[in-house]
């Protein structure tokens, strides 16, 4: 069975499909006809999807781009997994551009990353998805499908949270 955890639009092909657009408007200025296929596959880029499969009777994984329902990706195999995690990953980073005002810039990104400890206690990062509950709807199958209890650091944590607020 194939579990596939589509994350949507993410954007990831904004920038081509926006100089798609600058280059058939140049193209326009040669010749109509040579711009339209163009304008029609940078207009395509928008809608690009991406996502991660899991094989769970093959024990594989699939990270891909969706582009016209076609599914770009190649299947690696997850190999012999000791245990899983899901965890909150937050990377902060400043900026030295001004951007309004004569003010730095800050930025944040919050990621839910599935992390697969292999037999020789190594750390696989296996994705890094923008919500949790494609993180957990990952989480979930590979635990089904390696037969073992993960841990959710996130859910751990939210409860810890939640155990301390009611002191």
């Amino acid at each position: 069975m194939i579990v596939d955890i589509s994350e949507g639009n993410t954007n990831n092909f904004l920038v081509h499909g926006v100089f798609g657009i600058l280059i058939s408007f140049a193209i326009l200025s040669i010749h109509f006809l040579l711009a339209i296929p163009t304008l029609i596959i940078s207009i395509a880029l928008f809608s690009t999807t991406n996502g991660l499969q899991i094989d769970t009777e093959q024990k594989t994984y699939k990270k891909y781009a969706s582009f016209l329902n076609y599914k770009f990706g190649d299947w690696k195999p997850l190999g012999k997994i000791d245990f899983i995690k899901l965890v909150l990953s937050i990377e902060r980073a400043k900026t030295n551009q001004a951007y309004i005002m004569g003010e730095r810039g800050t930025s944040k990104s919050m990621t839910y990353d599935i992390v697969l400890i292999d037999e020789k206690r190594n750390s696989i990062l296996l994705y890094e998805f923008l919500k949790y509950r494609h993180g957990l709807k990952a989480f979930e199958a590979l635990e089904k499908t390696f037969g073992i209890k993960g841990q959710d650091k996130i859910a751990e944590k939210v409860q810890q949270n939640a155990n301390s607020k009611r002191r």
